[in-house]
């Protein structure tokens, strides 16, 4: 037998080769599949978050998923990004949650959410915003004069 590499790669397959976490809910909220990232996340394995209704779980992300997206098929929730903020593993974690409305082979509705851990960047823009409030305390406490000069000795 001669074998040859697909050029084609299955949806399912596809979802494990994002480093962004993704979930895909069927139309009331029950977790139809979801890739190794999320399962790593929430520190699960994939048999025991299939088929769970995300509104009835306790789950700290769920919860804020839950609290922070617009119910399906109201006019907010074609493709708005937002962003989430939850525990997990003891740790606050910053997430942009962007929901993709659907269609299964049947012809039934869900949504795909795709989300991107964005902690690092809040740390950054929370570390620059009181650097930069510092700063400005430092200069606007200021009374000595400061003149700068070229290396001859010339004003600018």
């Amino acid at each position: 037998k001669v074998y040859f590499l697909s050029h084609r790669v299955p949806i399912s397959a596809m979802l494990d080769f994002s480093s962004d976490m993704v979930l895909v809910l069927d139309s009331q909220n029950q977790i139809v599949r979801i890739n190794e990232s999320m399962l790593a996340a929430l520190n699960q394995n994939r048999e025991s978050v299939i088929g769970i209704d995300i509104n009835d779980s306790q789950n700290p992300l769920f919860v804020a998923l839950m609290n922070s997206l617009p119910s399906p098929g109201s006019p907010d929730s074609l493709e708005r990004v937002v962003e989430i903020r939850c525990i997990l593993h003891e740790k606050e974690r910053h997430l942009r949650v962007k929901p993709v409305p659907i269609v299964f082979e049947d012809g039934d509705l869900g949504t795909t959410l795709i989300m991107e851990d964005i902690t690092e960047q809040v740390a950054d823009q929370e570390q620059l915003r009181v650097s930069e409030a510092r700063y400005r305390g430092i200069v606007e406490d200021q009374t000595e004069f400061i003149v700068r000069c070229m290396p001859d000795g010339t004003g600018r």
